[in-house]
C-alpha cells in the first residue's frame, strides 16, 4: 500500500501539468464570446477572440522548438546584423552557428506528452472558430478590415480549419468570392488548402 502511494507521487511534473490543463480545459464553461455577434460594436471583439484562440496554444513557448530564438539570441549578444549575418558570413559560418544553436536547444527537449495535449486542446479550438466563422459568413458574408471597420480580419482561422469542414469551405469561399467579399489571393490560398 505504501509503495502504490509513493509511485503515484513520483508522476512527472509534465505529466501532471498536461493532467492539470486538460481538467481546466474540460471544466471551462463554454465562451459566451464565440457567440454569433448581435451588433456591430461587439463583431470587433468577436473576430478578435477568434483570431486570439486561433493561435492560443499554436504561439506556446513550451511546444516551439527554441533553435529560431536561441540564434537569434546569439547574433544580438554579438552584435551581428540579420543583413550582415546572411550577406557577410560564410556557409560554414552560418552552420557553424546553426550547429551552436542547435546544441543549446537540445538541452531544452520538448515534451511530446505537453505537445499533443495542446495540440488535442488547438484542434477543439479550431472547429468551434471554423464553424462560428463559416456560420457568420452565411449570414453576414466574410468579415474583412473593410466591410466590418475592424483592424484585424480572421484569415488564418480558414487555414487551420480541421479537414471536417473543406467540402463546407470550398462551396463558402467560392460563393464568397463570386459576391466580392473575398479577393483572389484569400480564394486561392483557401482553396489550395482545403
Amino acid at each position: 500500500m505504501k509503495s502504490n502511494v509513493q509511485n503515484l507521487l513520483k508522476i512527472s511534473p509534465s505529466i501532471l501539468l498536461v493532467f492539470i490543463l486538460v481538467f481546466c480545459y474540460s471544466c471551462k464553461k463554454t465562451k459566451s464570446n464565440l457567440e454569433l455577434p448581435s451588433q456591430q460594436s461587439n463583431l470587433c471583439n468577436f473576430l478578435n477572440q477568434l483570431i486570439e484562440d486561433d493561435q492560443k496554444y499554436r504561439g506556446d513557448e513550451r511546444i516551439i522548438d527554441p533553435f529560431f530564438a536561441i540564434i537569434d539570441s546569439m547574433k544580438k549578444a554579438e552584435g551581428i546584423s540579420r543583413d550582415k549575418y546572411v550577406n557577410e558570413y560564410s556557409r560554414e559560418d552560418r552552420l557553424a552557428y546553426g550547429k551552436r544553436a542547435r546544441a543549446i536547444a537540445n538541452k531544452h527537449p520538448i515534451d511530446s506528452l505537453l505537445v499533443d495535449s495542446l495540440m488535442k486542446l488547438q484542434t477543439e479550438i479550431d472547429h468551434k472558430s471554423t464553424k462560428a466563422l463559416i456560420t457568420y459568413t452565411k449570414k453576414n458574408g466574410y468579415p474583412t478590415n473593410e466591410n466590418t471597420n475592424c483592424d484585424k480580419s480572421p484569415d488564418l482561422i480558414f487555414l487551420h480549419s480541421p479537414e471536417k469542414y473543406w467540402k463546407e469551405l470550398k462551396q463558402l469561399i467560392k460563393s464568397e468570392f463570386k459576391k466580392g467579399n473575398i479577393n483572389k489571393t484569400q480564394a486561392g490560398l483557401w482553396l489550395r488548402h482545403v
